[in-house]
């Protein structure tokens, strides 16, 4: 499971996906309200697995991965 944190005020936090094994394309989708402020939030993503699928209590957590989310006005 990959989760996506910080998201500025407003704006809903999308639910962690399910990445399959091997794959390394995912996508999370914001919707940004017009209300939102510009500026610049540290998002953070963070993942989660199970690695040996006969010990499915053993979970294991990736290093947590900052991303910037830059909101910019909209046009005039």
């Amino acid at each position: 499971m990959v989760s996506l944190t910080g998201v500025p005020p407003g704006v809903a936090v999308p639910a962690a996906i399910t990445v399959k094994a091997g794959d390394t394309d995912f996508a999370f989708k914001l919707t940004i309200p017009p209300t939102t402020p510009a500026g610049e939030s540290k998002l953070k993503l963070s993942a989660t697995g199970v690695s040996d699928p006969k010990q499915p209590a053993v979970r294991v957590k990736g290093r947590d991965v900052e991303v910037m989310l830059t909101v910019i006005p909209p046009p005039k």
